[in-house]
């Protein structure tokens, strides 16, 4: 509906694409979001890159993936938060192919930016577990455990509270190894 009122709404053919992806049709899932990118103010550009950069990775095409996110990130932005986030998603994406010093290094990124994304710390946690790292293992999921533990103000904090029992069991393999 919103696609016949507005066919240039950028952010109709992002929500299009999604239900494309749901579906998984992939193929016209792309062409959705290349049409937000032709329409996109620069702010739903960095969106486009960000959606089209995920969907590559699920579908294991890392080093597209990887040059989206790239792209995103050259553009300059003001929400920090999102600029944390698409750091988050390219360490995921380094992590996906074993290139763990660069995961690490968005990860940190990512953390630098805002402490409150809490699936970072996770993934770095469990990057340095893998790297045999146990101090700085237990440090980040030591700390995704504390922030969990507090009341939570709003929907980013939130998100500590899932990865909890998993950082709990993290750190304890990490202490019975020791």
């Amino acid at each position: 509906r919103a696609l016949s009122l507005d066919p240039k709404s950028a952010q109709a053919h992002i929500g299009k694409s999604r239900i494309y992806q749901f579906e998984q049709k992939w193929q016209i899932a792309m062409t959705e979001l290349a049409l937000a990118r032709k329409f996109a103010s620069q702010d739903t550009t960095i969106n486009t890159f960000w959606e089209e950069a995920f969907l590559n990775r699920e579908l294991k095409q890392y080093d597209r993936a990887l040059k989206l996110l790239a792209q995103a990130l050259a553009i300059p932005q003001t929400n920090k938060s999102r600029q944390a986030y698409l750091y988050f998603q390219r360490g995921e994406t380094y992590s996906r192919l074993r290139k763990l010093p660069e995961a690490l290094q968005d990860y940190s990124q990512a953390i630098k930016i805002t402490s409150a994304l809490t699936d970072a710390y996770f993934m770095r946690g469990l990057t340095y577990r893998v790297l045999n790292k146990s101090k700085e293992a237990i440090a980040d999921f030591t700390t995704v455990i504390s922030h969990a533990s507090k009341p939570q103000a709003d929907a980013a904090q939130a998100s500590f509270a899932s990865s909890l029992s998993n950082a709990y069991e993290q750190r304890a393999l990490l202490y019975r190894q020791i």
